[in-house]
C-alpha cells in the first residue's frame, strides 16, 4: 500500500518547509564508449535514500500518455502496466518523486506492442523498476483523475530508462526540530535578566528582556 496518510498528501497553501539539507545524486544511466550502460553505483545511492526513509525526485522524459491511449511507436509509456522504458536517449521534461523500488520487476511489463507486434527496443535489457508517484493527479485525489496504477498516480520507471537525470533528495526540519528550547528558572529580581511568556502547552509566546515592572 503506497498510499500517503490525508496529512502529508497535500502541501500546497501557506505552509512553509524549511529545508535542512539536500544530496546530489549521480543518476543511473551513463554511456561508455557510446553505449548505454547502468550504473550499478549510483543505482545503489538512490535505494539509500529510499530505505533511510527519503523520496528522491528526478527528472525525466514524459510521453504524457493517458488512460486508454493507444500504444504507439512514438511512445514510452506501457499503459496497460503503467511501466515506462525510454530506450533513446530523450530530453527530460517533467520531474516526479520516487518512492520505492523493486528489483524484481520483470522487464517484460515494460514491452509495447502495436498490431500484435513488439516495437523494437521497447524492453529493458534487465529486470527492475523505480516506484514513482507523478504530480498528475489520481482517483482519491482534488483532480478525480485516473492515471497510474489503479488510478493512484504511481507508475515504474525502468533502471535502464536512458532518459533520466538530476537526481536529488531533500530533508526538511519538521515541526518538532522547528522549536528551541528556553532555559530559564525563577529569580526575585526579573528586571536584571528577562521574562518568558508561555502558553498551556509550554510554547513560548514572547520574550522581555530586563522588562521595567
Amino acid at each position: 500500500d503506497w498510499t500517503l496518510p490525508l496529512n502529508a498528501r497535500y502541501r500546497f497553501g501557506g505552509d512553509r518547509l524549511y529545508l535542512k539539507e539536500s544530496r546530489i545524486i549521480q543518476t543511473p544511466p551513463g554511456a561508455a564508449t557510446g553505449i548505454f550502460t547502468l550504473n550499478e553505483d549510483t543505482l545503489w545511492s538512490i535505494k539509500n535514500e529510499l530505505v533511510n526513509g527519503h523520496g528522491v525526485v528526478l527528472a525525466y522524459f514524459a510521453d504524457q500518455s493517458r488512460p486508454g491511449d493507444e500504444i504507439s511507436e512514438e511512445s514510452y509509456m506501457n499503459t496497460g502496466t503503467w511501466s515506462q522504458y525510454t530506450n533513446n536517449r530523450m530530453l527530460a521534461n517533467h520531474a516526479v518523486c520516487v518512492v520505492g523500488y523493486d528489483d524484481t520487476y520483470p522487464r517484460e511489463n515494460f514491452t509495447r506492442m502495436v498490431d500484435g507486434k513488439e516495437i523494437e527496443g521497447s524492453t529493458p535489457p534487465g529486470d527492475g523498476a523505480f516506484i514513482v508517484k507523478n504530480s498528475w493527479g489520481s482517483l482519491d485525489g482534488p483532480s478525480g483523475r485516473d492515471w497510474g496504477i489503479n488510478g493512484s498516480g504511481y507508475f515504474y520507471l525502468s533502471y535502464y530508462d536512458q532518459s533520466v537525470i538530476s537526481a536529488e533528495s531533500y530533508c526538511f526540519y519538521t515541526e518538532e526540530e522547528k522549536k528551541a528550547t528556553v532555559f530559564g528558572y525563577w529569580v526575585n529580581d526579573p528586571e536584571r535578566y528577562g521574562v518568558a511568556e508561555f502558553d498551556k502547552d509550554g510554547n513560548c509566546l514572547s520574550i522581555e528582556e530586563k522588562p521595567a515592572q
